[in-house]
Order: structure tokens, then C-alpha cells, then sequence
């Protein structure tokens, strides 16, 4: 079993809107917010399964403080879809400290839980429906500790984590085995208690299974595993194998295990 940090490499600077503090809005004193944001990156990466290592189109959450609307009304929050811009557009009111704080999807700006999704085979869609819709880049919860913005200095940086632990299964046909046919990680608590002002994570729950894909990657809540459960079940041509694992799991790392089936043995790594 392999540990290593989940996001060793930021990725490039993201430049999310384009005004300046000499682009005032004279009639009411208000000084438009533009952002930017980093996103950390990881190392292992997957094709179609990959963690987001910039935005592209995504659309945030994103939480104010002392910000207003065009109307000089009060505005606790906005979405940000990238390459769009803002929905609606905050303003900083003159002479007043705003902060900024961003989230990944950007539902989490506004909810108590948060749940992967129970099918990560694929990327899925982030603002998805049901659970499955979701899939594995829904299941990327990410936070961006808040920032002061104002009047002189409206365009504050965004540093966006992982608050999700991430596992990468490898599974090799040994002796006698054709193929892989599919692997579930088992008895996975896959929702969490979120607090999303403070950006801490809660108490676990729902337990179930999680269908990812072979040599893929699989998003959970940081927890720990009971080493007397199945953690994986590994579908094959010849038979099902499982496999039970005692292992914390800590949000923001990733974690590698390399698996070998075959009818005269299994050996895990």
C-alpha cells in the first residue's frame, strides 16, 4: 500500500473575471468583484477519470461577505461558471471588507452533507440529478478557505483542495483468469456531515458499495475501514474474489493498491 499527498503541484492560475478598482460604478459607489483561482493538482492521473486539475466550465459556489448586487442590495452568495462569469455579479460596497469563499460543486455552498457518488466508472457530471449522474468528478468535494477582497484590492486568489481521500485500484489477471469483470469497493461510508462555513467534514454515514472501474480510482470520505468487512469484491471470468482491508483513509491523500487474482492465489500490495 502506497501514501503519498494528494496534490504534490499547483496547477495554472485560472483568471475567473476581468475588472479592475478603476472600474467603478460612480452612482452608487460600488467596486465590482473579479477572482482568480488556483486549483491543486494531483500526480496520477487516469484517462476519463481524472481529478479536475483547472477548471474549464465548471460552475462554483461561491459565499460573500459585504457584497452587494447591481441593485445595492445585500448578496450572500453567487454561482461562477467558468468562462461565463458571475450569477449575479457581486459588488464591493465602498469603504467595506469583503470576503470570498469558494466551493466544488457548488452545491456544497449551501448543503450539510455530502455524498459520492455510488457509481464512479465515469466522470459523470457534478450538477448530476441522481447519485449515478454524479459519478467521479461529483464526487470531488473541494473548499477554498476565504479571502478578503476591497475597494483597492477587488480580486482576491482562490486556492481550491481536496477534501475527499482518493484510491487507486490496480487488478491484474493471474493464473486462469480471462478477464476482470468489474470491482465494488464494499461496506464504504459514502456520506459525510459538512459544515460548509467552517470547511470541516462530520459524522459518516450511509454505508454501501461503490462500483469503480479497473485500474481507476474511486473518491471517499476520509474513514476508516473495519478490517473484519469485505472492503473489494473483483468480478472475473473464473469467479468472484474479495478482499478485507483495515485502513484509515485520510482526506486530501491518495492511496495505490496494486492486486493480482489468479485461480492459485491472490496477493495484494
Amino acid at each position: 500500500m502506497n501514501k503519498k499527498l494528494y496534490f504534490p503541484a499547483l496547477a495554472s492560475l485560472l483568471m475567473l473575471a476581468g475588472c479592475t478598482a478603476d472600474e467603478l460604478d460612480e452612482s452608487n459607489g460600488l467596486v465590482p468583484l473579479s477572482l482568480s483561482a488556483n486549483i491543486q493538482a494531483e500526480e496520477v492521473t487516469r484517462a476519463g477519470t481524472t481529478l479536475l486539475n483547472e477548471f474549464s466550465n465548471e460552475e462554483l459556489g461561491i459565499s460573500l461577505t459585504n457584497c452587494v448586487n447591481s441593485s445595492g442590495e445585500a448578496l450572500p452568495s453567487t454561482t461562477y461558471t467558468v468562462g461565463t462569469g458571475f450569477d449575479p455579479q457581486p459588488y464591493i460596497s465602498a469603504g467595506l471588507t469583503a470576503t470570498v469563499k469558494g466551493y466544488y460543486p457548488s452545491s456544497a455552498a449551501s448543503a450539510s452533507s455530502f455524498t459520492v457518488s455510488s457509481d464512479q466508472r465515469n466522470d459523470g457530471n457534478p450538477a448530476g440529478d441522481n447519485d449515478a449522474a454524479r459519478g467521479y468528478k461529483g464526487s470531488d468535494l473541494m473548499v477554498a478557505e476565504a479571502q478578503d477582497a476591497t475597494k483597492t484590492s477587488p480580486s482576491p486568489t482562490l486556492t481550491f483542495v481536496h477534501k475527499m481521500a482518493k484510491l487507486i485500484v490496480n487488478v491484474t489477471a493471474g493464473s486462469g483468469i480471462g478477464s476482470i469483470n468489474s470491482v465494488t469497493l464494499n461496506n464504504i461510508s459514502r456520506t459525510v456531515g459538512w459544515t460548509a462555513s467552517s470547511g470541516e467534514l462530520g459524522t459518516l454515514s450511509n454505508s454501501s458499495d461503490i462500483t469503480m472501474s479497473n485500474n481507476g480510482a474511486v473518491l471517499i470520505p476520509p474513514q476508516t475501514t473495519n478490517a473484519s468487512n469485505d472492503f473489494l469484491t473483483i468480478a472475473t471470468s473464473a469467479g468472484t474474489a474479495t478482499y478485507k482491508l483495515g485502513k484509515e483513509f485520510e482526506g486530501g491523500n491518495v492511496y495505490t493498491l496494486n492486486i493480482t487474482v489468479g485461480l492459485d492465489r491472490k496477493s495484494v500490495v
